[in-house]
């Protein structure tokens, strides 16, 4: 098990902003599915969020497999048995990647199996169904 210490609880924090600012960009339906997309896609892979990510887990004890959000369950549950708020945020973006990931299977335009690199379609389906962050 992970040591807690300030400056995993700081990453945890930092994973928690970063996480939220790609669910709020990937369900405003006043931004474009394509614009979306790859802003997510530059902050995952090309800035300090995507690196940001595999860090905090490595701290935390586990290894991230991504790509989604679900994998962070692990530091929320570091989190609440160090009775911190540090994870908070990644709770709701886990809890809203869930509900996005229900109607993505569900939306009738999906063919195939999905792949989890298929962000463009899973956007899509997101602003379609009017989820909310």
């Amino acid at each position: 098990m992970a040591t807690w210490t300030p400056e995993l609880e700081k990453l945890i924090r930092a994973v928690g902003e970063y996480a939220e600012t790609q669910m709020k960009d990937i369900l405003n339906p006043k931004a474009s599915v394509i614009g979306t997309t790859l802003r997510a896609l530059f902050r995952a892979v090309a800035s300090d969020g995507g690196k940001l990510v595999p860090k905090a887990c490595r701290q935390a004890g586990y290894e991230f497999k991504g790509p989604g959000f679900s994998d962070l369950q692990g530091l929320v549950d570091l989190a609440e048995q160090n009775d911190s708020t540090a994870a908070e945020k990644i709770k709701k973006v886990i809890s809203t990647q869930q509900k996005l990931t229900e109607a993505y299977h569900k939306d009738p335009s999906i063919k195939g199996t999905p792949t989890p690199a298929d962000i463009f379609r899973r956007v899509k389906v997101g602003k379609r169904q009017g989820i909310q962050y």
